[in-house]
C-alpha cells in the first residue's frame, strides 16, 4: 500500500498524464496490479519489506512458487523449495546488499535505462559511465 501513496503524491504534483506514454504510465502499470493482489498467481513484493526482512521475503517467494503461483510445473522449481534451507540461504546471500556491492560491476543498468527511460518519460541516457551501477555505493541507504 505504501507505493500507492507515492503514486497519489506524484499525481497531485504532476497531474494525470495526457497519454499512456507520459511519466505516470509506469505508475499506472504498477497500480493496475493492486486489484489482483489476492489472485492465486500474483505475489506482490515490496522493496521496503525486502530491505527489512530479506530472508522472510525469500521464504514467502519460495512458498508462492511451491504452491504453483509462478505457474504449475514452472521450469526449475522443486516441490519443496520453501523448505530447502541451503537454497534459501544461497538466495539470501546473493540478494544481499553486501553481495551486490562487492559485485557491483555485474549490475550496470545503462542498457535497461536506454530502453526504459523513453517509455517512462524520463531523460534519455546520455552515456554509459563505467561506474553507473544499480547498487548504490556507501551506507546502503536510499
Amino acid at each position: 500500500m505504501r507505493w500507492l501513496v507515492c503514486v497519489g503524491v506524484l499525481r497531485a504534483v504532476a497531474g494525470r498524464p495526457q497519454n499512456d506514454m507520459q511519466n505516470a504510465s509506469y505508475w499506472d502499470h504498477l497500480t493496475s496490479w493492486w486489484p489482483h493482489r489476492d489472485d492465486p498467481n500474483v505475489l506482490l513484493v515490496f522493496f521496503e519489506d525486502l530491505k527489512t526482512d530479506l530472508e522472510g521475503c525469500v521464504r514467502r517467494i519460495a512458498a508462492f512458487m511451491d504452491q504453483g503461483g509462478a505457474g504449475a510445473g514452472a521450469a526449475g522449481t522443486s516441490a519443496a523449495l520453501a523448505t530447502d534451507e541451503e537454497a534459501i540461504a544461497e538466495v539470501v546471500r546473493l540478494s544481499s546488499f553486501e553481495y551486490m556491492s562487492e559485485h557491483a560491476h555485474q549490475f550496470d543498468e545503462h542498457l535497461l535505462k536506454r530502453v526504459r527511460n523513453p517509455h517512462m518519460g524520463l531523460p534519455p541516457v546520455r552515456h554509459a559511465h563505467p561506474t553507473a551501477v544499480l547498487v548504490l555505493r556507501g551506507s546502503g541507504r536510499l
